[in-house]
């Protein structure tokens, strides 16, 4: 669809239903996100070099940003201070006390700042090669990006239309063959969960994939109801959790009590004043509880699979590398057997 096409049709569906999100108006225009924002390439929109890390480091210490991404099941929405991200082997890692996110960055491929709106603060949105969302950063200092970031990461081509397109080599293998027993003793043998994704990238496995294979020393699935009366109970209890919310590019963290779950139609949610999850809850395909060695014990983990079978939600126990994962946690977890669903 050509630029002026979706912006003469986008005008015309925000007439009739103003409240709309871009991600649902890129929807009923049956085209992604990402092809909506740039088609505002000129007006305004600004497209970005593709120099993504460097790039975000620039906001880094800046307090009046809030940090969200999102997947088809799950949005995260953190108001804090940007950290300063490292990268080391194609990942960059930005450890805030708030803010804390992990980047994929080799799935980064298109970068734009959408100026502000009656609604909305200025943003910086980040896309992969199909135009998803990868993770977005809401800021209010416009005098700072127009003045002193814009100048310097500005794209020397602002082009409306651009060549959207999925990477081959990110191609999993839909009907997998692998040496099951050895694939599971190398899980028995990872040290840090860090290094999980790195084996379900050897074996050329998606993450709901990998659980599967795993068998009952590692991992069964639960009932879909586990999600809520996990959340329900933890909340109840006052134990600290870390929730992750997961994209192709993108897992942003936020650790910390939760409050109560509050219910909005299919919409679950846990609001606070710096911290905002929503979960809709009929695009939930499968829950698994995993285990992960580590060494410092055994990582448990809330596994939430949206309906294309991806990760989209992780729950786990606060831990770090010298503490073991909380009893309380894994005690509450263990209460949930019996929505255990066999395979």
């Amino acid at each position: 669809m050509k630029p002026a096409t979706i912006r003469e049709k986008r005008s015309s569906l925000l007439e009739t239903k103003p409240k709309l999100q871009a991600r649902e108006v890129s929807e009923r225009l049956g085209i992604t996100e990402g092809e909506l924002v740039a088609s505002e390439c000129g007006n305004g929109t600004v497209r970005l070099k593709e120099d993504f890390f460097n790039l975000l480091n620039e906001f880094s210490g800046l307090r009046t940003a809030m940090a969200v991404t999102r997947n088809r099941l799950a949005v995260i929405e953190v108001n804090g201070t940007y950290p300063k991200f490292q990268y080391f082997e194609g990942m960059g890692w930005g450890e805030g006390e708030i803010i804390d996110l992990r980047l994929a960055m080799g799935a980064w491929y298109e970068a734009f700042y959408v100026p502000p709106s009656e609604d909305s603060a200025g943003s910086l949105q980040f896309f992969d090669r199909e135009g998803y969302a990868v993770h977005k950063l809401f800021t209010r200092d416009t005098e700072f990006v127009e003045t002193s970031f814009l100048p310097n990461y500005s794209h020397p081509k602002q082009k409306a239309s651009l060549d959207w397109k999925r990477d081959p080599v990110d191609a999993v293998n839909e009907n997998p063959e692998i040496d099951q027993p050895a694939f599971c003793e190398a899980w028995s043998n990872l040290r840090d969960i860090h290094n999980a994704g790195r084996l379900l990238k050897r074996y050329r496995l998606t993450h709901l994939q990998g659980v599967r294979f795993l068998g009952d020393q590692w991992a069964y699935r639960t009932g879909k109801e586990s999600l809520e009366s996990v959340l329900l109970a933890a909340a109840e209890r006052g134990l600290k959790l870390s929730i992750s919310v997961v994209n192709l590019g993108t897992r942003q963290i936020r650790g910390g009590i939760i409050p109560d779950l509050k219910r909005f139609g299919k919409w679950m949610n846990l609001l606070q004043p710096e911290f905002n999850l929503h979960m809709d809850e009929s695009q939930i395909h499968q829950v698994w509880k995993v285990k992960t060695p580590s060494t410092n014990g055994e990582v448990l983990s809330l596994d939430v699979f949206d309906k294309l079978g991806q990760i989209a939600l992780q729950i786990q126990g606060t831990y770090s590398r010298t503490e073991k994962q909380q009893r309380s946690w894994i005690e509450l977890l263990n209460e949930f057997e019996a929505l255990r669903i066999e395979e």
